[in-house]
Parts: C-alpha cells; sequence; structure tokens
C-alpha cells in the first residue's frame, strides 16, 4: 500500500530519528578515543551508529508502509550491535580499552570527548536534559555520584540492567551511557515499529510472513508477563 505524502524531511521531527542522531553522534565522540588497534572495533560500531540514522531516512523516503516497516527493522539491527559493542566494553572485554579514561569516567580534561565539549552537551536541549540527577540532591551529597560504579572497572550486566536511561545520570561513565542511549533508542524504533504493524494490519498489507513474526511477539509478551506475574506472586 503506498503511504500518504508526507514531509520530505519529516523523518526530522521523530523522536525515534532526534535520538538515533544523538546516539551516532556520541558514538563518534567514543570511538575517537579509541587505539590504532582497535580501528576494526571503530569502524564497525561507526557504521552502526550512521546506519541507525540513515536507515530510518531510508525507510521515511520509501514508497510504500511495508518498505518503511522494513527498513526501521535495519535501522533497529544496527543500533543492536552497536549497544552490543558498547556492553562488550563495558564488561571489561576488551582490556586495552579499560586503559582509556575518556571511555570510563567524566571530569575536568577527560571528559571523553576532544576540545573540551562534554559528551552531554550535544544540544541545548539534550544538555538541559542530562544534568538531570536522577535523584534529588542535599546538602549532605553535594556533587556526589548517583552511582555506586568505580571508574575503570568492568560492570555486570545484572548492573547495567538496573540502570534507567531516562533520565541519564551524568555521572554514569560515557561507555555505560553510550550503552544506555542505544537501549532508549531501540525502545523508541519499536514502538515506531509497532505504529506500522497497527496500520498495516488495519490496511490488510501486512505479510503473511510479518503476522506469524507479530503472532509470535505477542505470545513472548504474553509469557514474559505471566512468568513475571509467577514470580511476584511467590515472592510474597
Amino acid at each position: 500500500m503506498l503511504k500518504p505524502q508526507k514531509n520530505p524531511v519529516g523523518y526530522k521531527k521523530l523522536l525515534a530519528y532526534q535520538k538515533a542522531a544523538v546516539l551516532q553522534e556520541f558514538n563518534l565522540r567514543l570511538t575517537d578515543l579509541f587505539p590504532h588497534s582497535f580501528a576494526w572495533l571503530k569502524e564497525q560500531m561507526d557504521k552502526s551508529g550512521r546506519s541507525g540514522t540513515k536507515n530510518i531516512i531510508e525507510g521515511w523516503k520509501r514508497n510504500t508502509t511495508a518498505e518503511y516497516y522494513t527498513f526501521l527493522g535495519f535501522s533497529i539491527g544496527a543500533v543492536e550491535e552497536l549497544k552490543d559493542d558498547s556492553l562488550d566494553i563495558a564488561k571489561g572485554l576488551y582490556k586495552p580499552l579499560m586503559e582509556i579514561p575518556g571511555l570510563w569516567k567524566r571530569g575536568k580534561g577527560n571528559n571523553g570527548s576532544k576540545g573540551g565539549r562534554p559528551l552531554t552537551s550535544l544540544t541545548p536541549s539534550q544538555a538541559s536534559q542530562a544534568t538531570l540527577p536522577v535523584t534529588p540532591f542535599t546538602p549532605s551529597q553535594p556533587n556526589q555520584p548517583l552511582t555506586p560504579f568505580t571508574p575503570l572497572t568492568p560492570f555486570l550486566l545484572s548492573d547495567l540492567e538496573q540502570l534507567r536511561f531516562y533520565p541519564l545520570d551524568p555521572f554514569l561513565p560515557p561507555i555505560v551511557q553510550l550503552y544506555l542511549k542505544s537501549k532508549e533508542t531501540l525502545m523508541l524504533l519499536h514502538k515506531l515499529q509497532q505504529s506500522l504493524e497497527q496500520k498495516m494490519s488495519q490496511d490488510g498489507t501486512m505479510s503473511i510472513k510479518d503476522k506469524f513474526r507479530l503472532r509470535q511477539q505477542q505470545e513472548k509478551e504474553a509469557d514474559d508477563w505471566a512468568r513475571q506475574l509467577w514470580e511476584k506472586t511467590k515472592g510474597e
């Protein structure tokens, strides 16, 4: 089914695109710190970040909703790969990268960017958002980090999964911020895809393959909900 005529640059108003663009820039600043021996990883992560944004644009420009949906899938795959690469670094999988302070802590002259520009100061609106603490400070704890993590120390996945991507804690190591920004972008991309799924389902234009995949996803969500409810009931 053909898509209705849209603003040719309307994708720029999509929150998913805006977050993907911020993620791409944030990632580039971090990978610029990689040593030459990790040029291969920098190239892969930079490609993933770029693919996250460009596939949204290409999907928006396509003629049908189904094509748009497909390209959002490509974007999701790219951002998922970037998230997993940032997770590998945060877990300490690459020992040489553990020695780069700019990936692990922020501070004067050590904010993980070139030219002294803070990583969280990408745009005025995001700079103000990034400085919002997860919980209010109290007089007894001025400038105290909101997380118990020690810089230059690898993290456990269980610890990372407990962190919220909004509001983003500016005291977190930049590599962890990259992981959380990837999670946020993925959530928005999935929501955008779901809205297209509903439209195609209503229009009767969804392929059999996509209907089957959607059915599997719904069954998995129902199973996850039942499991969480069972765990909660068991603990009471």
